[in-house]
């Protein structure tokens, strides 16, 4: 994805005065990812691989003035660094697992991690596989994606 990246961002320097935006997956999914977690939510918990989905939506929740909490201490240097003082204090980090009633996930959450989760938890990946279903008292949101509308024209493929 980042190698892809680099390739669009050369284009549209190349091509300046560009009709047209161009949007890649992960920003998508970063949009999906945040329409799906619930209206009201005050704080969600990141867990998983820190990749550039889950720091653009870090961002935007930061930014929402959701708070974003983690686990280790080195998730929060590294989302703390990429964010700077944009975080506007809603960065932090916890030792607790109960605190939260989202949770945010990617590769990387443990079996062990899940089992730690309330009762009634709901589980948002941000990667592109969910994770495996071990709870049957917490809810698990589908991985992001989107449906086109019939009167989109000219679609050729998605993935």
């Amino acid at each position: 994805g980042e190698e892809l990246n680099r390739y669009g961002e050369v284009y549209v320097k190349k091509h300046p005065r560009l009709k047209v935006k161009l949007v890649d997956g992960s920003s998508l999914a970063v949009a999906v990812l945040l329409n799906s977690i619930p209206k009201g939510t005050t704080q969600v918990l990141l867990r998983g691989n820190l990749t550039k989905v889950a720091l653009a939506v870090a961002f935007a929740l930061c930014q929402k003035g959701i708070q974003v909490t983690v686990l280790r201490e080195d998730e929060y240097e590294k989302l703390d660094k990429s964010l700077g003082t944009k975080s506007e204090g809603k960065l932090v980090t916890s030792k607790s697992y109960s605190s939260c009633k989202v949770w945010l996930v990617g590769d990387g959450l443990t079996e062990e991690e899940q089992r730690k989760a309330n009762k009634g938890t709901l589980f948002i990946p941000f990667s592109q596989l969910p994770p495996k279903k071990l709870r049957k008292d917490c809810f698990y949101h589908t991985t992001p994606a989107m449906q086109t509308p019939t009167a989109l024209e000219n679609v050729d493929s998605c993935e």
